[in-house]
């Protein structure tokens, strides 16, 4: 095959040489005599000449020295004597990065021939007798498997100089290659924003020359990252850079941030993407150690400001402008179906007319919440998977007869009906148009604390049962969060009965006189 060897490829041939170098010169002193320290001596100074000749080589841009090996290596990866064209730059490439490797391998023997076993490869191997896994594999290539510490004992970032190392896109194009088959749609392409964030933020190297420092300053930047810079008309168009600079400029002038920013929640996600992608690297053994650990945030530091609920004004200012219009039944009854259903927004958004359901011990009508792949329907978890009564306020608003008007027209089976038709599947579920409209819808009418969103009204819900008496083990099931004891799975009555009675209690005390008389579904 013909010869064409890129700097990289170079590179890695070199790392390989010299990993096997110093591993099968330890082996030998496994097997060796005791010697005395004229011999010991001997041989440092030998390793000196040659480090100095290697130096000189490089020095003075001659290759001759290193070409045996060349041919040998080349050999080896499967080259025949005519492919090698040792007038090339790639063959010349390969030279320098050999008499490199041969200066490196003759540094760290003079030092084993002292007994010092103080300098970073070695410093390395006896940390990985206790947190790898060292291995041969086809080829002869040492892979080590790093079990990534950071602590005050972890190497010191030169150790992935003997790693093989890639450039970022490249390799992260291979990761998304290998663990991107079991991911869904959604999680590949949360990935992939990660990644553009990290490499616009701290920029491309090869993975090797990524250090712990460039980690924490794409940590610091992630504290000023506007929310959905990609997705919003007016920031999408926007270098991410200057979006982090301006908000960094009214933070020194002690303003406050022209744009909305990420929670911790969202910045702990994207910095434990980027730490499984150089995890990733460690187990393929193209890094030794990565650098990328222990960087995200606590879950006591993500909840320290969780979402609240609505304050009994503010509930009031959501009935008495709630959108009533027949062109939009989504925005009027998917919120009540929030606070008084204590459904997750995705979980309403995504309804389909056959979801609707009548329980037929109890002729309760109910909503089924389940998962289905051929509509894009998703629960969180297993538990989010259940059928609720719905509450009786709704029932008297219209929904029945707003869906029985619908299921009119769902014949189809192969083509099913949309409970809400304005509700469309996106990269984030089905609530991707209702999210940016709720949020609008608050601010204007509601109230700016960034710490309400969609779930503050499902918060209300649990909220108002447990002031009523109900123990989180009775409404568990309802919101989807699961019973802690099996006994709570167990009822004497019809499930959904007691579901029904625990739901129809849920009043906030405010006026819904103008949701009863202006419906449009009555």
């Amino acid at each position: 095959m013909a010869m064409a060897l890129n700097t990289e490829t170079a590179k890695s041939y070199a790392r390989q040489f010299l990993r096997e170098e110093l591993d099968q010169q330890e082996a030998r002193r496994v097997t060796q005599e005791p010697c005395g320290p004229a011999f010991a001596s001997a041989m440092g100074t030998i390793h000196n000449l040659y480090l100095s000749l290697n130096k000189l080589s490089l020095a003075h841009c001659d290759t001759m020295d290193a070409s045996y090996q060349a041919d040998n290596l080349l050999a080896e990866k499967g080259y025949a004597a005519d492919d090698i064209d040792r007038s090339s730059e790639s063959y010349r490439l390969l030279c320098r990065e050999l008499l490199k490797a041969n200066a490196e391998y003759r540094r760290i023997e003079i030092e084993r021939t002292e007994g010092n076993y103080s300098n970073d490869y070695d410093r390395y191997l006896e940390r990985a007798a206790d947190d790898t896994v060292i291995q041969a594999l086809p080829g002869n290539d040492v892979v080590m498997q790093a079990l990534p510490v950071a602590s005050a004992g972890a190497p010191n970032e030169t150790m992935n100089r003997f790693a093989t190392g890639g450039a970022v896109a490249e390799t992260y194009a291979m990761f998304i290659g290998d663990k991107g088959i079991t991911w869904a749609a959604k999680n590949t392409q949360d990935v992939k924003y990660s990644f553009r964030l990290f490499r616009e933020i701290v920029g491309e190297k090869d993975i090797r020359d990524y250090a712990l420092s460039d980690f924490m300053y794409f940590k610091s930047r992630l504290t000023m990252l506007p929310v959905n810079c990609t997705r919003k008309k007016e920031l999408k168009k926007r270098n991410i850079v200057d979006l982090i600079a301006e908000v960094e400029q009214d933070r020194i002038a002690k303003k406050e941030p022209r744009y909305e920013l990420c929670d911790l929640r969202t910045q702990s996600k994207q910095l434990e993407r980027i730490s499984s992608f150089f995890r990733w690297c460690v187990k393929k053994s193209l890094l030794l150690v990565s650098f990328a650990e222990g960087l995200g945030y606590t879950k006591e530091q993500i909840d320290a400001k969780p979402v609240r609920s609505h304050t009994p004004e503010e509930l009031q200012a959501i009935v008495d402008t709630l959108e009533i219009a027949r062109s939009r039944p989504e925005r009027f009854f998917i919120p009540l179906f929030g606070l008084y259903q204590g459904a997750r927004e995705n979980e309403v958004c995504q309804l389909f007319v056959r979801d609707i359901v009548r329980d037929k011990p109890t002729g309760l009508l109910c909503a089924n919440i389940t998962e289905d792949g051929g509509t894009g329907q998703r629960t969180k978890n297993t538990s989010s998977r259940r059928l609720i009564p719905i509450h009786p306020f709704l029932l008297e608003l219209g929904f029945e007869k707003y869906w029985q008007k619908l299921k009119a027209c769902d014949t189809d089976p192969a083509s099913p009906r949309q409970l809400w038709p304005n509700t469309n599947l996106g990269v984030n579920g089905y609530t991707g148009a209702m999210s940016n409209w709720w949020s609008r819808f608050v601010d204007k009418n509601v109230t700016l604390d960034d710490m309400v969103d969609f779930g503050s009204l499902r918060t209300n819900f649990m909220n108002n049962l447990d002031a009523q008496g109900y123990v989180e083990s009775q409404y568990q099931p309802i919101v989807g969060h699961g019973p802690k004891s099996v006994a709570a799975e167990h009822y004497i009555e019809p499930k959904m009965l007691v579901f029904f009675r625990i739901i129809e209690k849920v009043d906030y005390g405010i006026d819904l006189s103008r949701l009863k008389k202006e419906s449009l579904w009555i």
